[in-house]
């Protein structure tokens, strides 16, 4: 799957997730699932979650939603449990940033989303991506409006701080030997996709030793992000490539060697270009890393922010939980025929294939996961809040 399409993808799963798992309320009904300091959650609200939930996932059969269960030992009562859990944390996250004055501008939103839309062709795409994910572009902007704030809330009472370099070092000696060995830095320059014989030209010129690549690049190339940096794009395992044939162009080449003329299509604008490509750096990983020096100073800095962003989340999860912990909250007994729950005798001589009930599900709890995706999935997402929220 090319980057354009994990893209894509990804900013499908965020849609679905902030239905799932959004702030939201999906459905109407006065029946009360729960109470968060006399807030109500209502019981429609979490079905019709959990329908959403099944739907998205081609689980609407009894069957296959109670194998599944079964599989990740879940029953409807706890799959239950964790999406009220769900609604009582973004509750309290409402109701703590409120209290810490942290506000979201509409103007926030208006980007997250617009980098999310990017991934589709246009509107028409954008909206069945919405109908397929069950929810209106108002319901989706709520969501990620939810997780902004919660975002910013976690900035403002656990705030990130530097990690010891022995602490960044532990993890900078696990990613050296697992993600980043044989990893290549890589430079570029881009021509448009009818200025053949001057990319030829200056193809030519590098070749001869007469024309640096970096100065090349900074007077010809058509990508403005990276020609002031002498075409620099960075470590591979670290950034997006710009295509899948820039990927095979960079495989082939060897530190200080220099690829022909690329011709490719740029699978973030679409549009058809000329590249060159220089393979600037190869990275081998020591047998053994004992000082951060060994390794490249990208991907130590890498390395120290995905440290800080882990121990900031453990440290907000802690301060959330607490404030759970002391709030108000009611949760009512589960009624009886709601249309997730199943009859789960049926399924309990199914082998269960994993102890680990981290499903997706629980692993959305947290309001902002999708941020993360995002941006990266971009959204995702992060929606990482790095979909990465990516939706990237």
């Amino acid at each position: 799957m090319n980057i354009k399409g994990i893209a894509k993808f990804a900013g499908i799963a965020a849609l679905t997730a902030a239905c799932v798992f959004g702030a939201t309320a999906c459905g109407s009904g006065e029946q009360v699932a729960a109470t968060v300091n006399g807030q109500k959650i209502l019981e429609q609200t979490i079905t019709d979650n959990i329908q959403a939930y099944r739907t998205a996932y081609g689980m609407e059969d009894d069957a296959t939603w109670g194998e599944y269960l079964n599989t990740y030992g879940y029953t409807p009562a706890t799959i239950r449990e964790s999406m009220i859990d769900s609604y009582v944390k973004t509750e309290i996250v409402k109701e703590q940033a409120k209290e810490n004055g942290v506000t979201v501008d509409s103007s926030e939103v208006d980007a997250y989303v617009d980098q999310i839309k990017v991934y589709y062709e246009d509107d028409a795409a954008w909206q069945e991506a919405l109908e397929s994910a069950g929810i209106t572009e108002q319901e989706y902007r709520e969501s990620i409006e939810t997780r902004l704030m919660e975002q910013a809330l976690m900035d403002k009472v656990t705030p990130l701080t530097d990690p010891d370099d022995s602490e960044v070092l532990t993890y900078v000696s696990m990613y050296a030997t697992y993600s980043y060995d044989g990893a290549k830095k890589s430079s570029q320059i881009v021509f448009a996709s009818t200025d053949t014989d001057t990319a030829q030209s200056v193809l030519d010129q590098i070749n001869a030793g007469t024309l640096s690549f970096e100065d090349a690049a900074k007077q010809y190339s058509t990508d403005t992000a990276t020609k002031n940096d002498g075409g620099n794009i960075g470590w591979d395992c670290l950034v997006t490539v710009p295509s899948d044939a820039y990927t095979t162009a960079l495989d082939a080449l060897e530190a200080g060697q220099v690829s022909g003329l690329v011709e490719d299509t740029d699978d973030t604008t679409g549009s058809a270009c000329i590249r060159i490509i220089k393979c600037t750096e190869v990275f081998t990983a020591p047998d053994e890393i004992t000082d951060l020096s060994q390794v490249p100073t990208e991907m130590v800095d890498s390395v120290r922010e995905m440290v800080k962003t882990y121990a900031q989340q453990d440290d907000f999860d802690t301060w959330l939980n607490e404030k759970q912990d002391e709030a108000d909250v009611v949760i009512n007994d589960m009624p009886s025929g709601l249309p997730y729950d199943v009859d789960m005798s049926a399924y309990e001589n199914t082998a269960n294939t994993t102890a680990d009930v981290n499903t997706a599900v629980t692993d959305n709890t947290n309001t902002t996961e999708a941020t993360n995706e995002n941006a990266n999935a971009t959204a995702t997402d992060n929606t990482n809040s790095n979909e990465n929220t990516n939706a990237n």
